[in-house]
């Protein structure tokens, strides 16, 4: 099996979609906005791609992704390729298993394992007043929720430049935030999901020097 690293957006979306729920973080950082902070490695074996893994550099700690559906012996193998290209800290977004590759002693801070969701039908638009999109000008109440709501967030603020944050206010007040990728989930925005898919994920912090 060939270790490579993609520069190709129709190559890589198209691995990516084979499980678009579990790959949803990777596929929105194709978008223009992202792409130049990027790195894409994947496993390919007879032309085909197996496996990929994604270390975003657009944070002052990358971060690298890697999931799987299924099987994980190619996205096992791939990140033992690649440990050595990888910068001495990083954040990890990884399927289960795959962060022991590195070794306990490597691990700086362990946030747990997260759930990630995603509607199993067509999303309809919201058509809700307490629902509006974010910009730059509410930088400071979305930092007051998260201080309270999720203080160890990654949250970058030039992200809102993407015009595709939304928040649902109570009462006036910001009660949540969704990033989309492609369109407003009125269901995710409520809390209120009926068909989904579940995945866990490990985040942890890495050293490796």
């Amino acid at each position: 099996m060939d270790l490579q690293v993609l520069h190709d957006k129709t190559s890589i979306l198209s691995f990516l979609k084979e499980n678009s729920g579990i790959q949803i973080y990777s596929i929105g950082d194709l978008d223009d906005f992202f792409w130049p902070k990027t790195i894409w490695f994947a496993l390919n074996e007879a032309d085909t791609i197996k496996s990929i893994a994604l270390l975003y550099v657009g944070m002052d700690t990358p971060a690298l992704l890697s999931f799987y559906k299924g099987d994980s012996q190619y996205s096992y193998k791939l990140i033992k390729r690649i440990r050595h290209f990888l910068p001495g800290e990083f954040n990890a977004h990884l399927s289960p298993g795959l962060i022991d590759i590195f070794g306990q002693q490597k691990i700086l801070n362990y946030y747990g394992s997260n759930y990630k969701m995603i509607l199993t039908r067509e999303a309809c638009d919201p058509n809700d007043k307490n629902i509006r999109k974010l910009s730059i000008e509410d930088l400071a109440i979305i930092k007051e929720l998260y201080s309270v709501s999720y203080p160890q967030n990654w949250f970058d603020s030039r992200m809102l430049e993407t015009n595709k944050y939304y928040g649902y206010f109570i009462n006036y007040k910001l009660g949540t935030v969704l990033k989309t990728k492609f369109k407003i989930c009125y269901f995710l925005i409520k809390f209120v999901l009926t068909e989904r898919e579940l995945w866990t994920i490990t985040r942890t912090n890495v050293h490796l020097v």
